[in-house]
């Protein structure tokens, strides 16, 4: 059964898709949290609940007429009794007290203070939050929490993700006790800003307990601070945290990206994050950085948006696997791996050669199979791109540079329409996969006008029986047409697994609905996936219309007065 929901989400105007940086703001503008985003039109978003831990919530509400957020900590959340517990931003530390970190190269992690990295002292005190600068010469603030926008708050709950299960080898035999000794320490709530700050809440008291500058930011700091440059994307990417084995012993590692704020992966022991420091920045990995790596350029790392997935290789290796992102120099599409504890990358995988300076391709949100659900080791990645393919990979043949021509789904009869959300799997018999997928863009400003030129958008499940197989280059022709002809909103379609037929597509409506959130396979073994689509507003007062980049350009937009109040006020 498939039900389809129309809603609006924010994007912003485009003015050239070969403009790597104005790119990569689009897509940031419109890649962002579907539930942040769709409040713009009122001058102030909101998230709604991201997450919980017991009987306390986090909301973030983010104001784009000064670009500043504020996370509060709301006790039972959803009943008559819940009510705010603390506001971050009445608990940020003096800026002489904040425990600041960035990295200077690689492995090498230094306080965020004084002239660190060469960059200004003065500069580096302002990020700080020296209010002292403010006026003059420097931009003045309403808050040190930045606008909030690509970067979805994670919660770090202590929690047993069953590693035991592992060998004694690989640290099976003492994984409980390090969840054991995890039950002792704080639940932690991370969260990017565009202040050039990675912040960590504490998710009881809301206060600041360290907080990471990535140096793949540094050469933005500057923006913020000048009160004569336009809104600065910095810290605007995804985080994930997970336990990891490092051979000797058990870690809780954060690996984020940057988004739309720079080219960047970096890594974070954050297993005791009451007392992290310097020595716990593991590794930060620039695009200009992968110029001294033998099996990646400089030209390779795009603006990557989609959340980084830790993986455990079917060597036992840990590893960072992570589409390329858009914007990269190269116009490839690529899956980048890296060591989850040196940051070296082990794999570097282009998949085809259809992009160019004209027509740039990149890789999106990649999805990391294990071959069953009970296994430990992480096998197949699927991945999506530009030019409407979704591509298939093998994390057991990644000991060398490699590259895939034959794409697992090739968009060439479909358009070669843009897959921009992650997809989605499950496991429909004894072998194999199903994976979930749609088509859809919406970050270049002819992406907001519907009309009859409009391009169709898909929904497709196909079913992989061979994974270990030769790529099938399947097409629109080798799926059967689900396409929903009347009023109703849902329709059930059954596919022979392991059968002839292969799967099944719906060709959305001729409205300009599409798809940019990932699929949801139901689980129980109830046999349904669900889809949530959009459908641009043509209304500028309403989501859809580019709102973000018209408040950035006129600190409002025309015509348009209403305002929401944020939680609680």
């Amino acid at each position: 059964m498939i039900f389809c929901m129309p809603l609006s989400i924010v994007t912003a105007d485009s003015s050239a898709r070969t403009n790597p940086q104005i790119f990569a703001d689009e897509l940031a503008r419109t890649l962002g949290k579907i539930a942040t985003a769709a409040g713009a039109a009122f001058g102030l978003t909101s998230s709604g609940i991201v997450q919980k831990v017991g009987g306390l919530g986090f909301q973030v509400d983010t104001d784009t007429g000064n670009w500043t957020s504020e996370i509060y900590g709301i006790v039972d959340p959803g009943t008559s009794s819940e009510r705010i517990k603390w506001l971050a931003s009445n608990e940020m530390p003096a800026h002489s007290a904040r425990d600041l970190y960035t990295n200077t190269g690689g492995s090498s992690g230094a306080v965020f203070t004084g002239s660190v990295g060469g960059l200004d002292a003065d500069l580096v005190s302002y990020i700080r939050g020296d209010d002292s600068l403010e006026g003059a010469g420097f931009q003045e603030r309403d808050s040190l929490i930045g606008a909030i926008v690509g970067s979805q708050p994670f919660l770090q709950r202590q929690v047993n993700n069953d590693w035991s299960r592992l060998s004694d080898e690989d640290g099976g035999d003492t994984y409980e006790g390090y969840v054991e000794d995890k039950e002792d320490k704080p639940s932690v709530l991370y969260a990017g800003s565009n202040a050039g700050v990675l912040h960590a809440f504490s998710a009881q008291s809301g206060e600041e307990m360290f907080g990471y500058v990535p140096r793949g930011v540094w050469d933005g700091l500057e923006d913020l601070a000048d009160p004569d440059k336009p809104f600065r994307f910095t810290v605007d990417g995804e985080v994930v945290v997970t336990d990891a084995y490092d051979g000797t012993s058990w870690k809780t590692v954060l690996v984020g990206g940057l988004g739309a704020g720079g080219k960047a992966i970096y890594a974070l022991d954050v297993s005791n994050p009451n007392t992290f420091n310097e020595s716990e920045v593991m590794w930060e990995v620039t695009a200009d950085d992968l110029a001294s790596d033998p099996k990646a350029e400089p030209d390779d790392l795009g603006y990557t948006f989609a959340k980084p997935q830790v993986a455990r290789l079917p060597n036992g290796d840990w590893a960072v696997v992570v589409g390329n992102g858009y914007g990269a120099d190269d116009h490839q599409a690529r899956l980048l791996v890296f060591d989850l504890f040196s940051g070296d990358v082990i794999g570097n995988i282009q998949a085809g050669t259809s992009g160019t300076e004209a027509n740039p391709n990149g890789l999106s949100s990649p999805r990391v199979v294990r071959e069953r659900p009970g296994e430990t080791n992480d096998r197949w990645v699927y991945a999506g791109d530009l030019h409407g393919n979704l591509w298939r990979f093998d994390l057991s043949t990644i000991d060398s540079t490699t590259s895939i021509s034959t794409p697992f789904f090739n968009g060439e009869k479909n358009g070669d329409r843009p897959i921009t959300a992650q997809p989605q799997t499950s496991y429909p018999g004894a072998t194999g996969f199903a994976v979930s997928f749609g088509t859809g863009k919406f970050f270049e400003a002819d992406d907001s006008v519907v009309d009859d030129s409009t391009p169709d958008d898909y929904f497709f499940f196909v079913y992989d029986n061979d994974p270990a197989g030769s790529p099938p280059d399947l097409k629109l022709d080798d799926l059967a047409d689900r396409s929903f002809t009347g009023a109703t909103t849902g329709e059930q379609n059954e596919i022979e697994v392991g059968g002839t037929d292969r799967g099944w597509y719906v060709k959305f409506q001729d409205d300009g609905e599409r798809l940019l959130s990932q699929p949801r396979v139901l689980p129980g073994g109830l046999g349904m996936v669900t889809y949530t689509t959009f459908v641009p507003s043509q209304d500028r007062c309403e989501p859809g219309r580019g709102q973000l980049a018209l408040l950035a350009e006129h600190g409002k937009w025309p015509g348009c007065t209403r305002r929401r109040k944020p939680y609680g006020r």
